[in-house]
């Protein structure tokens, strides 16, 4: 299984750069009627971009979620799957992803948003080290819950809890993480036995 599609970053990349070029050109830091010397470059770049991309990851992951779910079901249902536990990541800072279990069969399912063409599957016994844990944070918080699993020996990760605000933390978001990886951990094992 594969988290993202360098192509598919690649474009993401060149789209905010367009988009920045556009934004600059908009607001006269760089005059339509110039060639674009190095110097206006070195201008525009710092102003725009990030503010740009910003902007652009927030939307993009929007817009990815909504490819990546129509892909996930669409394949779903194209493969036959029957009694499903699904969990969406979508944190916001975080690349998006969508994982699928078909609890009768141990089937996997995975889209990410940074892949969100691509639907991945895999059955419960070509996984190994399947296992659910935490990171803990500091003053005895958890501030990342997930579950993972090796697939061909590449390491998937999956968080079902992130946080990057200490103060926000409630127990019942950490209980909700960890009983999510947990689920997913014992599907798995209750197919590979």
């Amino acid at each position: 299984m594969k988290k993202y599609s360098f192509l598919f970053i690649l474009l993401q990349i060149v789209i905010v750069f367009i988009i920045s070029w556009l934004f600059a050109m908009g607001f006269g830091f760089i005059s339509f009627n110039e060639n674009i010397p190095v110097t206006s470059l070195k201008n525009w770049l710092p102003l725009t971009l990030p503010l740009v991309t910003i902007i652009y990851v927030a939307c993009a992951n929007k817009n990815n979620g909504r490819i990546a779910k129509k892909t996930m079901e669409k394949n779903s249902k194209a493969q036959n799957f029957g009694k499903t536990y699904t969990f969406i990541n979508s944190d916001f800072g975080t690349a998006g992803s969508i994982l699928r279990i078909d609890e009768g069969t141990g089937r996997v399912a995975y889209v990410s948003y940074l892949n969100p063409f691509k639907f991945q599957m895999a059955q419960a016994d070509e996984l190994t080290d399947v296992a659910s844990s935490y990171m803990s944070g500091p003053v005895n918080t958890t501030r990342y819950v997930y579950f993972q699993f090796r697939y061909k020996n590449k390491r998937m990760r999956i968080p079902t809890f992130t946080s990057r605000r200490m103060h926000m933390i409630t127990s019942s978001c950490v209980k909700e993480g960890i009983e999510n990886a947990d689920h997913f951990r014992d599907a798995i094992l209750k197919h590979q036995k």
